[in-house]
């Protein structure tokens, strides 16, 4: 016998994180199991049929959080660039009046572009977080992420 025997249920626990999408590597850790052994596992859970049920139910589920989580996100960037159009004037009328006012020019460029980034740091943050989980959701279903098919020119779009 090369080592101690692993209890059937902290293998099964090794089974469902791998079933996951964890790696060997991780849930070697997590576990405390030599990596050499949770590679074992995972080498022969490659061809048993529950496991493979098992995973393809967990990027399913995978997939739907994310393309809720896409669906929210861009719902989110809706409403800010909606909100971003209403308050357009109301920040140009500000960024003159801090123009027109007897501020010093260091001082008054810093507070224009402060007003002027207010609303791009959070478009960029959604967009980023929308555009990770889409492409997230796109490889847990198996479909690419990006155009593989021809080229796509700006002129197109």
């Amino acid at each position: 016998m090369r080592g101690k025997i692993t209890d059937p249920q902290t293998k099964e626990l090794a089974k469902q994180l791998l079933a996951s999408g964890k790696s060997v590597s991780d849930v070697s850790a997590e576990l405390k199991i030599p990596r050499g052994t949770v590679g074992t596992w995972y080498r022969l859970l490659q061809s048993d049929p529950e496991f493979i049920q098992l995973r393809r139910i967990k990027k399913e589920s995978f997939a739907e959080k994310a393309a809720k989580i896409c669906e929210k996100g861009t719902d989110i960037l809706l409403r800010r660039l909606d909100r971003a159009m209403e308050e357009e004037a109301a920040m140009d009328e500000i960024i003159d009046t801090i123009m027109a006012e007897d501020v010093p020019y260091p001082q008054r460029k810093a507070l224009v572009a402060k007003v002027q980034n207010m609303f791009a740091a959070d478009f960029k943050a959604v967009g980023t977080i929308v555009g990770t989980m889409y492409d997230k959701m796109r490889l847990a279903t198996g479909q690419s992420t990006e155009i593989v098919e021809g080229v796509v020119r700006f002129e197109d779009i």
